[in-house]
């Protein structure tokens, strides 16, 4: 039997642009604009400062963009610091049925790689989807307890697989090389959950991005490692899995049908941890529905499926990184301002009294009933797993419950086109991107299979 490296590499290498189907087309064209706006609003966090300055002293010099900003570095850092920006506010999107968010590392690998010759925005696209159809199905391959048994922070250890196929379709590599390429990133695959709430949470973003770089370079140089890094003794899924890992699974999967077919992509609709977006959706419905404020709020309970506190930090955040790990803070902002906005999690905002007093009113817990009409909970991420309920309790002594089971901008509650340039003006307006600017950006991205030169549009995205 195909092992899984030579089914992925004949897969990329064998799949043109029309095998694609159009939705996946679609909601990979939307995916790109929504990732490329997050990428522009990370240079305005709490991050930018330390890697700008590692730009420096590293003394690194070359043409890739950094976007958001008017600088520009090497291949390999500008893949890095750039995926590192998309995750650095928690606010790029993630795969309903695991928990990666691939989105940002495998575009961002893309963008470092783009040469002096034209790429169109078909084949960006292309390469783009089949990145990410790869690095999805090696996650439900591998199975839910990578992430939850053994503390894997997913994003970091399986995206670098889905850059290097996406490079390898748009640099139209042979199988062969492909196939060394995914031994050499399956020797850099990194990232634990215990740095979730550091800086270090969107570098396993960065450096997974940096790996598809890296290997892929390292491959047509002639650097060798094992052609069968899934399969064998030692293999990849057994190092990274547990005994319900299955590499033909994954294989199984491919194109099979096609995951932005049959699950699609949750966009974020606010810059806070997958875990915390139904709830503060949740909130909000409450709020405007029966007209709460912060002072007819005695308490808030929140009841999450098993897991739904995995990703989940200190109540108070100390740092802006931490803040979107904060289901409490994150709730709270909903309660005063109606709204969670990327300023709710700047220095100033996590100092702010009048959101940090009503933290000790949220309360949480995880009951399994949020899961028992959901069949696929095992295969799901904490995020979007089952369904989670709010309750609130008013100072008069009303009782007020919501049941929420998606989040607003992931499928079944997609973005629509006027909300998805209200997020994407929103980043850039955030890293200092004139509106007029990066409204052209958005148009042509919209109608991204007939751009000639996908470098062109990019550079509307720095300053």
């Amino acid at each position: 039997m195909t092992g899984l490296s030579e089914r992925i590499a004949n897969f990329v290498i064998g799949t043109s642009f029309d095998d694609l189907p159009s939705l996946a087309r679609e909601r990979g064209t939307r995916a790109i604009i929504d990732s490329l706006g997050v990428m522009t609003a990370g240079t305005a966090g709490e991050l930018a400062e330390p890697m700008l300055r590692y730009i420096e002293i590293s003394g690194a010099q070359g043409d890739v963009p950094i976007f958001g900003t008017g600088l520009q570095t090497d291949k390999e850092k500008g893949a890095l610091i750039n995926a590192a920006f998309g995750h650095a506010l928690d606010f790029d999107d993630g795969y309903p049925y695991y928990p990666v968010h691939a989105s940002v590392v495998v575009i961002s690998a893309l963008n470092a790689m783009l040469g002096k010759e034209p790429v169109s925005g078909k084949k960006f696209l292309e390469a783009y989807v089949l990145g990410m159809e790869v690095v999805t199905c090696i996650g439900r391959g591998l199975g839910m307890g990578h992430y939850i048994k053994r503390g894997f922070h997913a994003t970091g250890t399986l995206s670098g697989f889905g850059a290097a196929c996406a490079l390898a379709k748009m640099m139209d590599i042979d199988r062969d090389t492909l196939q060394r390429t995914l031994g050499i990133v399956a020797s850099m695959a990194s990232g634990i959950q215990r740095n979730f709430g550091t800086m270090m949470k969107p570098l396993h973003s960065g450096m997974a991005a940096r790996n598809g770089v890296i290997a892929t370079m390292m491959a047509q140089s002639g650097v060798s490692a094992h052609m069968e890094v899934m399969e064998g003794k030692d293999n990849f899924f057994q190092a990274y899995g547990d005994e319900n890992s299955s590499a033909e699974k994954a294989g199984n999967l491919l194109g099979n049908p096609y995951a932005f077919v049959e699950h699609g992509i949750g966009m974020k609709n606010f810059p806070s941890s997958n875990a915390c977006a139904r709830p503060i959706d949740g909130l909000l419905q409450l709020r405007e529905k029966y007209g709460l404020t912060p002072e007819t709020v005695a308490k808030i309970h929140i009841v999450l499926p098993p897991g739904g506190k995995n990703p989940l930090r200190d109540a108070y955040p100390k740092t802006p990184t931490e803040a979107p790990y904060s289901m409490e803070y994150s709730v709270a902002v909903a309660l005063v301002e109606g709204a969670v906005k990327l300023e709710h999690f700047s220095e100033e905002a996590i100092k702010r009294q009048d959101i940090l007093s009503h933290i000790e009113k949220i309360t949480m817990e995880e009951n399994a009933r949020c899961i028992a009409e959901d069949p696929l909970a095992e295969t799901r991420g904490p995020g979007p797993r089952g369904f989670i309920e709010v309750h609130v309790a008013t100072t008069n002594g009303e009782t007020h419950d919501v049941r929420v089971d998606i989040a607003p901008g992931y499928p079944g509650r997609e973005l629509s086109s006027e909300r998805l340039w209200g997020k994407f003006s929103g980043c850039t307006d955030f890293a200092g991107i004139e509106q007029k600017q990066s409204r052209g950006v958005f148009e042509a991205l919209e109608a991204l299979e007939g751009v000639g030169d996908i470098r062109a549009v990019l550079s509307g995205l720095t300053r």
